[in-house]
């Protein structure tokens, strides 16, 4: 039984992450200031401790001795209120970060999975891309995800084993329907369900690599699989382009919505990616992960899911 301390786990990913390692039967604590978590995604069996990562006090909140590992998943999350408020992304992405590391040094905690993030590589034509490509982030947020991966990386020459995984656009169910501010597939779902005009920000055209919130997981299992990693930075997507056109048409048909369903296209922002697909070899070949669930089936999972939800 292995001793693990997951942060952000009372969010969409966390809460997720949390089960599949109590269902294992490990021991795991939960650090989440309740920003966007909630406790009712707190699982049974896990121990809780409220606290804002970002701040040097909350330190003393977490459990001394050594865990087998740290999976940071605490983040601002929203590339919108990243642009909104620079500093605040800053000292919850970076921050928290920043703490944490030393703090796992101090207790002998060494490996460390650090949930990154693909607007890393700023805008580029290639797709799709590999971790080797340079990275010139555009938004606020990708820069802060970013700088946390480049100070692991000299945690790295003090004795921590990071690993960053640079997640790409991550749906299913658990995902927070009231939060319009972040997860495409969750808030066009979210306007679907209650009936409302559809507003799209940005062009139709653009695309995303869509991946299901337990392929994540895996990813993440992976990870922990080993002391330490071959790479210091893994993509987790699937490698398959789809276009936001073909993700509303998806949801509009998972609901069985008429196709010419109110749907309106806003311009979109300057920090806003035009596309961006993963090149997941390097973690297929290093940590023996693949992604396993297709787009249209984890898609009718989520939906069969939110229909049960208040939105």
């Amino acid at each position: 039984m292995a001793r693990y301390l997951v942060t952000g786990g009372a969010g969409f990913i966390g809460s997720c992450l949390s089960k599949s390692l109590l269902a294992d039967n490990h021991k795991v604590v939960i650090a989440d200031n309740l920003s966007t978590g909630k406790l009712s995604n707190i699982p049974k069996g896990a121990d809780f401790i409220e606290c804002d990562l970002s701040k040097p006090e909350s330190m003393a909140l977490l459990p001394t001795g050594r865990f087998d590992a740290v999976i940071h998943l605490a983040a601002q999350s929203s590339g919108y209120i990243g642009q909104k408020d620079p500093h605040g992304d800053m000292q919850g992405n970076v921050g928290s970060t920043m703490l944490l590391a030393p703090w796992c040094l101090k207790n002998e905690t060494f490996r460390f999975i650090y949930t990154s993030s693909m607007t890393v590589y700023g805008r580029k034509a290639i797709a799709p891309l590999d971790e080797d490509e340079t990275c010139t982030p555009v938004s606020y947020y990708g820069a802060s995800k970013l700088a946390s991966e480049n100070y692991l990386r000299v945690f790295a020459d003090e004795g921590l084993n990071p690993t960053s995984l640079r997640l790409y656009n991550v749906y299913g169910p658990g995902q927070n329907l009231g939060n319009i501010y972040q997860g495409m597939v969750s808030i066009y779902l979210a306007y679907l369900l209650k009936g409302e005009e559809l507003p799209v920000t940005g062009s139709f055209d653009r695309y995303r690599d869509f991946v299901f919130v337990e392929d994540v997981v895996s990813a993440i299992r992976c990870a922990l699989s080993v002391e330490s990693s071959p790479s210091l930075a893994y993509n987790v997507g699937t490698g398959v382009k789809t276009s936001v056109q073909e993700i509303i048409t998806a949801l509009i048909d998972a609901l069985d919505l008429p196709a010419d369903y109110p749907v309106q296209e806003i311009a979109g922002s300057k920090s806003d990616l035009f596309g961006s697909v993963a090149d997941v070899s390097r973690i297929a070949k290093e940590l023996n992960w693949r992604c396993e669930v297709k787009l249209q089936d984890g898609l009718q999972k989520m939906v069969e899911w939110a229909k049960t939800q208040d939105c």
